[in-house]
């Protein structure tokens, strides 16, 4: 699902700026797919992408997707101590 938080805001963003911002969703998805903690800043696919002065919109992208994907993903109740 392409991320699309502020667009449709009287903003248009450019297609290169949205195609960089769903490769940072992505790589949020896949961070915590892979087990690793909502921490941006370890990400090296994330880090590639900030190049220029779009930094805050890929970083919302990224913590926005993995904490999207953490909400859906199911919980092992057994797991949990009584």
């Amino acid at each position: 699902m392409p991320y699309t938080r502020g667009v449709g805001k009287g903003k248009i963003m450019k297609l290169a700026l949205m195609v960089k911002v769903n490769k940072a969703a992505a790589a949020g998805l896949k961070a915590f797919a892979d087990g690793r903690k909502a921490v941006p800043c370890l990400d090296p696919a994330l880090i590639a992408l900030l190049d220029d002065g779009d930094a805050l919109v890929m970083l919302d992208a990224w913590i926005s997707a993995w904490h999207s994907a953490n909400a859906r993903a199911p919980w092992d109740f057994s797991a949990v101590s009584k």
